[in-house]
Parts: C-alpha cells; structure tokens; sequence
C-alpha cells in the first residue's frame, strides 16, 4: 500500500481566445493545504479584448499586480509544490491548455505532475447530476472560481459546506 499523500489543486484561468491563439489574462489557484495563487499577465494585450471581456473580466484586475509570463510561469512552478496529484477545474478543458501552454513544450512538463486535469463537471455527472453550491465571490475572477471549484469539489465529495 502506499503512503504517498494526495496533493490536491483546484485552478482557474481567464483566457482571450482568438483565431487559434489562447492568451492568458489571469491565473487563480487553490492548494489543499489553503494556499491561494492569483497573477494577472502583464503580457497580455487588451486592446483586441471583445466586449464581453472587458464587462466580466477586466474590471477585476484593475487592481492585481500584472506580472510577466515568465515571472508566472516560475511563481506556479513553485506555488504547485508539493507536485499535485491532482489538478481540478470547472469545465476545464481550456483552462488546462493555457496552464500547459505556461509551462511550455511538452517535454517541460514537470515530472510526477498529472498529465490530465480532473474535471469537476465530469464528476458532477458521475454522481447523479447534484446542484452544486452557490459561487460565494466575483465570477470570472480566476482566483474567486478557483476557490468555488474547490467548495464545489468539497460539496461533491461531501467534503465541506458551500461558502465556508
């Protein structure tokens, strides 16, 4: 049997997406342990942002410190340690791109890291289909969703109370 420890994360990101492209805006992430990560791209280019992005995700970020991809990348590297078991998100198939497009080439990959992420939805389903909690913060803020994913996984998993 073996007694290594599950290393949960739950992440979110805020992403423009155009043409093939995918450009980070912001990153939020929230480790087991209670730990929270919140970076906005300095390198980001808003002035191409569609209206919808700059009604429900901009604003929030007024505020938050806009670092370079390169400082953000470092800063998850070292924030993700403990390496994670587990990766979760809330629809999260794009959102896993961007945060393998951050750590670069495929080979970069750290090792021991998840080569998936664990998609909250998925199991939301597996289950029966259950409502899930109430989101408690700024929606579209990647650190806020990142917190209710986990409050919805602890929800699921009957791990926790919403809002707690």
């Amino acid at each position: 049997m073996s007694s290594i420890a599950s290393t949960r994360y739950w992440f979110d990101t805020e992403f423009d997406e155009r043409g093939p492209d995918i450009q980070l805006i912001s990153i939020g992430i929230v480790a087991e342990d209670g730990r929270t990560y919140h970076a906005a791209s300095a390198d980001y280019d808003d002035s191409g942002a569609n209206d919808w992005l700059r009604a429900h995700v901009l604003p929030p970020l007024a505020t938050l410190e806009r670092k370079s991809r390169a400082r953000i990348r470092q800063e998850v590297l070292t924030f993700l340690d403990p390496a994670p078991s587990e990766i979760w998100a809330y629809f999260g198939e794009y959102d896993w791109i961007v945060l393998r497009q951050l750590i670069g080439h495929m080979l970069d990959w750290p090792a021991g890291w998840p080569l998936s992420h664990m998609n909250l939805e998925q199991l939301r389903l597996h289950l029966g289909g259950p409502a899930l909690p109430p989101h408690c913060g700024t929606v579209h803020n990647a650190l806020d969703d990142a917190l209710w994913c986990r409050e919805a996984w602890q929800h699921l998993t009957r791990r926790g109370t919403a809002c707690s």
